[in-house]
């Protein structure tokens, strides 16, 4: 369905492109393109400064365990989520 879609919609643009003007058409078919396979730049950009922010973040140490130094922003080392995952009550790992 998706190849009979695209190549409708190629045949169109190219019909379109054939009686207007091409380069404010193939302007605008750019732009639709981008939108379409691209993050929007507002959210490329909240993704990024969250990865930055996260990079920056002082250690602690794991309240399960006490013994790793997790970000602030986490809440437990992954081998305490491990052991909670597995349902086991202690999460002292060696």
């Amino acid at each position: 369905m998706h190849t009979l879609t695209f190549t409708l919609v190629s045949l169109l643009a190219l019909y379109i492109v054939s009686r207007s003007k091409p380069f404010a058409l193939l302007k605008v078919i750019g732009r639709v393109f981008s939108e379409w396979f691209t993050l929007p730049t507002r959210i490329e950009h909240t993704i990024a400064l969250r990865c930055e922010q996260r990079r920056l973040e002082p250690f602690k140490s794991c309240p399960g365990c006490g013994r790793t130094q997790i970000r602030e922003s986490d809440s437990i080392c992954r081998h305490c989520k491990l052991e909670v995952s597995l349902g086991r009550g202690d999460s002292d790992h060696d």
